[in-house]
C-alpha cells in the first residue's frame, strides 16, 4: 500500500467523514449502542483514576502533617515521643493499606 492510498483510507475511516446515513437503522443503533458503552467505560476509568490521585494526595498531606506535629510534640514532651511515634505509624500503615500497598 502506498501513501497515497494509506492516506485515503485514514480519511475515509476518520470520525469526520464516518457517516451511518447510508446503514440499516439496526446497525445504527448497534454502533450508538458500543460508542456509549466505550464513552462510559473511559468516563468510569477517569472518575475512579481521579478519586483515587485525591484520597492519595490527602493520605500523603496526612502523613505529612502527622509527622511534623510528631516532631513538634517530641520536643514539647519527649517522654511522649515513643508513642506519638506508633500512632504516626499506625497511621502510615493502614493508609497504605487501604490504597491498595503492601
Amino acid at each position: 500500500m502506498n501513501n497515497q492510498e494509506q492516506n485515503d483510507y485514514s480519511a475515509a475511516l476518520s470520525p469526520t467523514n464516518f457517516s451511518t446515513d447510508h446503514m440499516p437503522i439496526a446497525t445504527k443503533r448497534q454502533i450508538h449502542k458500543d460508542s456509549c458503552e466505550i464513552v462510559r467505560a473511559v468516563v468510569r476509568k477517569n472518575l475512579l483514576e481521579n478519586g483515587m490521585s485525591l484520597i492519595t494526595n490527602t493520605a500523603m498531606t496526612n502523613i505529612a502533617n502527622l509527622s511534623m506535629l510528631e516532631q513538634q510534640l517530641s520536643d514539647m514532651a519527649p517522654t511522649a515521643e515513643p508513642r506519638l511515634k506508633m500512632i504516626v505509624d499506625e497511621y502510615t500503615i493502614r493508609a497504605n493499606q487501604r490504597l491498595g500497598g503492601n
